[in-house]
């Protein structure tokens, strides 16, 4: 329920970045386009962490010596409550990313996630953690095979037994919804979930 929540904030934060630019959310680049800081960085006056936010050197990369220094400040919305990442101020929370996706560039609008936003992923809690400050995602190929999910729920299921649950993952939709799914479910099933142009009625769990 806690990881479930903290995804719900980090949905309300999008969507309040959104009507603010008017359009999704996305790394922070230096003038060539090149990323040096996290979407999770970019949201984070939504998430009440404006006084982190105006911290943050936003021309500098998340690894600068000075960025570096912020790394020991990640908001709870971003901690995992069950899995212990490798490494402290490491987060499983990861938008998708990648061809097709809804963030497969700067830029895209809801508009263009023609799947419907209530059907298309948006944020996950993937099996790998990352530095929380570093603009690395879940990068989705739809000619690869799926990167690992279930950063909260241990990759053996321990704890999903426990609680009488299936091994699995929480997801967040584009909508804001939240919702906790087995990675038993098929793969054609994610894939439809994740492609944002993808005519999908997709049966959920």
């Amino acid at each position: 329920m806690k990881s479930q929540n903290a995804l719900k904030e980090i949905g309300l934060a999008i969507h309040n970045d959104y009507d603010s630019r008017g359009k999704l959310v996305g790394p922070i680049r230096d003038g060539n386009g090149k990323p040096l800081l996290s979407w999770r960085v970019a949201i984070l006056p939504y998430l009440e962490c404006d006084n982190l936010y105006r911290q943050f050197h936003l021309d500098e990369p998340w690894d600068s010596p000075y960025n570096l220094t912020l790394l020991d400040q990640m908001p709870s919305q971003f901690r995992s409550v069950v899995h212990a990442p490798p490494r402290p101020f490491w987060t499983f929370t990861r938008l998708v990313t990648g061809p097709g996706t809804a963030f497969e560039r700067d830029g895209l609008k809801f508009p263009d996630i023609e799947g419907g936003v209530s059907q298309t992923i948006f944020v996950l809690e993937a099996g790998e953690a990352v530095p929380w400050t570093k603009p690395e995602e879940w990068e989705y190929d739809p000619a690869m095979p799926l990167p690992t999910v279930g950063g909260v729920f241990d990759q053996n299921g321990w704890f999903a037994r426990r609680r009488g649950q299936h091994d699995g993952t929480n997801v967040l939709f584009g909508d804001g919804r939240v919702q906790f799914l087995p990675r038993s479910i098929p793969e054609a099933t994610w894939r439809a979930l994740i492609e944002r142009n993808n005519n999908k009625r997709v049966e959920l769990p």
